[in-house]
């Protein structure tokens, strides 16, 4: 994945895969770098700001976690919202 970054940067479904391996392998500073490095056309996608909730979580960083799945949520991805009552509990 890393190659497919470095071949082409603007390429944000690798940046985003990329990140999901990282954050598989508990690299969570990589995967947070990754996830927000991801550019392109699809950048927009709610995929990004979930997965970023997600790994904000796993690394305590909760104030980000809960924008991040706000930010998903607002770009109408259903399972935002469980992600988000979760993080506020």
């Amino acid at each position: 994945m890393k190659k497919a970054v470095a071949i082409d940067p603007a390429f944000g479904r690798a940046w985003y895969n990329l990140g999901l391996a990282l954050a598989k392998q508990e690299q969570l500073p990589d995967s947070i770098a990754a996830l927000t490095a991801r550019r392109g056309p699809s950048a927009g996608s709610p995929e990004v700001p979930y997965a970023l909730a997600t790994v904000y979580a796993r690394a305590g960083r909760m104030d980000e976690a809960r924008a991040a799945a706000m930010r998903a949520q607002s770009l109408g991805y259903p399972p935002a919202s469980e992600l988000l009552k979760q993080l506020t509990q």
